[in-house]
């Protein structure tokens, strides 16, 4: 990591980059919406959202780690769209 910003200066300062190359997570599909909160508004500056359906499946109290609820998911999916 060190190499590649010390090589991305020196881009900049040679003037073969204008800007850096820095993309930000607009949305997230892992954590509780809750716990998103956190890193939206201190690391983001509340720009990163929670998925729209992981809000539904949220409100449904389906927790996405744990593995043996993935099949009901998968199975489910056409039901938990609707």
């Amino acid at each position: 990591m060190e190499r590649l910003c010390r090589q991305l200066d020196a881009q900049l300062q040679n003037k073969v980059i204008d800007r850096l190359p820095v993309l930000h997570l607009t949305t997230q599909y892992r954590m509780h919406p809750k716990i998103c909160l956190f890193p939206s508004n201190y690391v983001y500056n509340r720009a990163l959202k929670t998925d729209m359906f992981l809000k539904s499946l949220q409100r449904l109290n389906v927790t996405l780690t744990r593995a043996k609820y993935s099949l009901f998911i998968l199975g489910h999916l056409k039901t938990l769209m609707c």
